[in-house]
């Protein structure tokens, strides 16, 4: 099997300020800066393991306005080490240090390779060497300013250039094989996203933009109630959800999930039971009304705001038993103690149980179990 390309690849920010990072640029959604000035990133040192290696592409996702400049210089070297006057200093010291600018470009430029503006992809002919580092140049206008998203360094590999006919083979092979170099990468980067794409249908590692898809495919509406994690952890449990739906199980389950912290659910046959005590300030017959009603009690700290409130209303009802009403009590640490209760006391009628108008968390699956 031919041996595929090898790449870096930095796309956060601890990874951008793991070189030399001025204190104007920021993150924001990727690398940027200020409007109407200018600042300079230096990356770390890339490190091939290999000598005289062949760098062949670098390739930039971001955002590049016609009115900003972002100048890119490359450096290479077979040694991690530079001289100065001082004596032998690392290269990734030296990238890292308090130097002025113009003092590590002159350290570094025996090493400089070519310069250029940054585009979304770049042929990095004559890039040879086992550590390779870059400048970035940032310079915003007055309305708009670079923004610089991922970059990714390609190198190593069997090149394409073995498969081409020999007389290719035997003439100058630089520019030929760093131009095949392009198509390259981005075929095996192709080929990676079909051998790992059963990842992205694995609720604990799919992308986030993936997620959100995936979400769909178990018809879960209102994703935007849920965090990330949150609905990572629903994705995992769907089927259990779907065949539990409309037992006590699943609606304790999906309240914890939203609240983080478990919620009490009183049904009515608990009305005989002399281990059940009400909460203070509450009766026997406020709580048990009738068999169709049961009530959830919920602690009012974890309702910030009435959105919060409505949202976990919505989740009650798409969770609950079609034949029963739900009764949802706020009660907050203050009514425990003095024996008053906080919150109105809200009902969710047997009609909005299936309505598309409700905002059910899970609309399709089994038919609900009336148990309860």
């Amino acid at each position: 099997m031919r041996e595929k390309s090898k790449y870096f690849r930095i796309n956060r920010q601890e990874e951008f300020q793991r070189g030399f990072w001025e204190e104007k640029l920021y993150w924001e959604n990727g690398v940027t800066l200020p409007l109407d000035s200018s600042a300079r990133l230096i990356s770390r040192l890339f490190d091939s393991q290999e000598k005289e290696t062949a760098w062949y592409r670098l390739s930039s996702q971001g955002v590049f306005p016609n009115n900003t400049s972002c100048r890119l210089t490359v450096f290479s070297s077979e040694t991690d080490v530079i001289v100065t006057p001082q004596g032998e200093v690392s290269i990734a010291d030296c990238i890292a240090s308090s130097l002025p600018w113009k003092e590590k470009q002159r350290y570094f430029a025996p090493f400089q390779m070519m310069q250029l503006p940054l585009e979304e992809e770049l042929l990095l002919y004559g890039v040879k060497g086992r550590y390779l580092w870059f400048f970035l140049e940032l310079a915003s206008s007055q309305e708009e300013a670079p923004i610089i998203q991922q970059i990714c360094l390609s190198f190593g590999g069997q090149s394409w250039l073995k498969d081409l006919p020999e007389i290719f083979q035997t003439q100058d092979q630089g520019f030929l094989q760093r131009y095949l170099a392009i198509f390259q990468t981005m075929y095996e980067k192709m080929e990676h996203a079909i051998e790992t794409t059963v990842q992205n249908y694995t609720p604990q590692q799919a992308p986030p933009e993936f997620l959100q898809w995936l979400a769909s495919w178990y018809c879960i509406r209102e994703k935007k109630l849920w965090s990330q994690e949150q609905l990572r952890v629903l994705l995992a449990h769907a089927r259990e959800l779907y065949e539990a739906m409309g037992t006590r199980w699943a609606m304790e389950f999906l309240c914890r999930l939203y609240l983080g912290e478990p919620v009490q659910i009183v049904e009515y046959p608990q009305k005989d039971d002399p281990d059940f005590s009400c909460p203070p300030g509450m009766s026997r017959e406020q709580i048990f009304q009738n068999p169709y009603v049961f009530t959830v009690l919920v602690p009012a700290r974890l309702i910030e705001n009435q959105n919060r409130y409505l949202s976990l209303l919505r989740i009650v009802d798409s969770c609950k038993p079609a034949y029963l009403q739900a009764k949802v009590i706020l009660l907050s640490q203050q009514a425990r103690s003095a024996g008053y209760r906080l919150g109105q006391d809200t009902y969710l009628s047997e009609g909005t149980s299936d309505s598309s108008n409700s905002g059910g968390i899970i609309l399709q699956g089994p038919e609900r179990r009336e148990e309860m």
